[in-house]
């Protein structure tokens, strides 16, 4: 039967190479060297899934080797297992610095290396999917911007033409609605896994006060639409180092969120104020609170409880306003009030 799963050995010493070789070659294609530099040499072309790596070795040692295949992102999901008679706590934070994933002393119990091949086989497929879907979605915004683009650049030419009768107005209409809306939908996508993957931020110094009042006036036009009411109440303006671009996106998705839970005639409230560690940003609406549980599931990327009968929006947005904001090590946090309605705070430190 032909193995699925490749597991690389490489230990100066010919009895342990031979022992593991045996203990293994059973359930996994074994793939034994007696160097870390004939392993390095090897290790681009077979791709294993996991190695185990004897720390003591000549020439280069285990936490060399263990940097060496870190550096290459073509092996970014391979699973290290430290395997050594080093036992200080220095040498194990050593080994875990250099970016293996687990380390395990000598002599080692067989059943639990072969638990922990396992779970560490389990964890390499599940990062592999979520770096797959994530490329995916990707690459399906981009090839989905070009055509969207175009279509709705040349709607918006044919909504010129002044002979067009009011229904073909009205088809023109909902052209351009759709599309930007599955434009917004693939540019949500792409940040969403930009943002995941621990995007670089551009920060600079910004008022807080400023910021929420600009997104108030880009918010005029849907309280009116929504027939709620926005009011913001600022303790004491407070500028802050930060990515003001996302920062804005992050507080725009939240405040969205909060005017589309309000009923007719409600209030949405943004509250600003600082302690001596953290600046605080509260938004609360008069909606019908949050009925998922846990609560924090609102922050689940497609957090959508039934896609067959899902209608409108990807349930991504509060996901990226906590990305945003986990970034910026500060926390998003939500709470249903006694009084009906939600609660969302965002604490950014000072």
């Amino acid at each position: 039967m032909e193995k699925s799963h490749k597991i690389m050995i490489v230990d100066d010493d010919k009895l342990n190479l031979k022992f593991l070789s045996v203990l293994l070659e059973e359930y996994y294609d074994i793939d034994p060297f007696l160097s870390g530099e004939e392993a390095l040499a090897s290790i681009s072309q077979t791709k294993p899934d996991i190695v185990l790596l004897d720390v003591m070795m000549p020439g280069l040692n285990g936490y060399e080797v263990c940097r060496k295949i870190r550096a290459d992102k073509n092996l970014s999901t391979t699973k290290i297992i430290l395997l050594t008679a080093k036992s200080q706590l220095n040498d194990r934070l050593e080994g875990y610095k250099a970016g293996a994933d687990d380390y395990i002393v000598k002599p080692y119990n067989q059943e639990e290396l072969l638990a922990k091949i396992k779970i560490f086989l389990r964890l390499k497929y599940t990062e592999e999917i979520n770096e797959f879907k994530d490329n995916l979605l990707i690459l399906q915004s981009h090839e989905t911007n070009t055509p969207l683009s175009k279509i709705l650049g040349l709607a918006s030419l044919l909504k010129e033409n002044s002979k067009l009768s009011e229904e073909e107005q009205h088809y023109l209409d909902i052209i351009i609605e759709s599309g930007n809306r599955l434009l917004t939908n693939s540019d949500k996508i792409l940040l969403l896994c930009q943002l995941k993957n621990e995007m670089e931020l551009s920060k600079r110094k910004i008022s807080i006060e400023l910021l929420v009042q600009h997104l108030f006036d880009n918010f005029l036009e849907l309280s009116s639409i929504k027939d709620v009411i926005l009011i913001h109440k600022n303790e004491h303006s407070k500028e802050l180092d930060i990515d003001s671009e996302l920062v804005e996106s992050a507080l725009s998705h939240i405040i969205e969120n909060a005017i589309n839970a309000s009923p007719k005639g409600g209030e949405v409230i943004v509250e600003s104020k600082s302690t001596h560690s953290e600046y605080i940003i509260r938004i609360t609406d008069q909606g019908a609170g949050i009925k998922k549980t846990p609560i924090e599931s609102v922050f689940y990327e497609f957090a959508e409880d039934d896609f067959l009968h899902h209608s409108t929006g990807l349930g991504i947005s509060l996901a990226i306003a906590k990305n945003i904001i986990h970034l910026h090590s500060g926390k998003l946090l939500v709470e249903n009030n006694e009084n009906g309605g939600a609660s969302f705070s965002v604490h950014l430190p000072l």
